[in-house]
């Protein structure tokens, strides 16, 4: 039984951070899987995805070393017209070392510059 459908049954309206709270239990404990049916859950409630939404999925899967997957959420967050914050950002840059995928990681870096994110250095 889905998550989605143990909550109707309890009379629970669920809403996106409920979603999201299960989204990074999920990717927490390793359980990418379902991470990905809680995001179908979640949308087939009728419910959209937000930047955080994106921003955990973006986290855990760079960490996993699947880097195209991590990417392609980026892509979807922006093509749903949202706007990842620096920290998805930095997390992506992340999954790049995880997978030392350094020409990407320096991609991304010129991105973040050209959407005006400030890159310190200390």
């Amino acid at each position: 039984m889905s998550t989605f459908v143990r909550m109707k049954a309890a009379r629970l309206r669920p809403s996106v951070v409920t979603f999201n709270t299960l989204l990074d239990a999920c990717a927490r404990s390793g359980n990418l899987e379902n991470a990905n049916s809680i995001l179908e859950q979640l949308e087939g409630a009728g419910l959209r995805a937000n930047e955080r939404t994106y921003s955990i999925l973006i986290h855990f899967y760079g960490q996993a070393g699947q880097l195209e997957k991590a990417f392609g959420y980026l892509e979807k967050a922006r093509e749903e017209g949202l706007s990842p914050s620096p920290i998805t950002y930095s997390s992506l840059l992340h999954g790049c070392g995880v997978c030392g995928d350094l020409d990407r990681a320096f991609q991304l870096l010129d991105t973040m510059r050209a959407l005006g994110f400030r890159l310190e250095q200390h």
